[in-house]
């Protein structure tokens, strides 16, 4: 479903999206439908263990950056050096 609804206007902005098409991009088709699958599954366990609603992951990349921006070990930790 998200293969073929992916270039929906309702559909664009979701992760599983995002997700199918940064690994297809990586990967190929192929493991993106198996990943974009496991990751519906996961997500469906949890959501029936803990019997909340769905909530999209939030986003991690900082705000303003562009999606390539990919900090150093020494941005991520300034504190761990020497």
């Amino acid at each position: 479903m998200v293969v073929r609804q992916r270039h929906h206007s309702n559909w664009s902005g979701k992760y599983v999206v995002r997700l199918f098409e940064r690994t297809r991009q990586r990967k190929g088709h192929a493991v993106a439908v198996g990943a974009t699958a496991r990751y519906l599954a996961e997500a469906t366990f949890w959501v029936l263990k803990k019997g909340e609603p769905y909530r999209e992951p939030v986003d991690r990349r900082p705000a303003g950056k562009s999606s390539r921006f990919r900090p150093s070990r020494a941005r991520l930790a300034p504190n761990m050096g020497p």
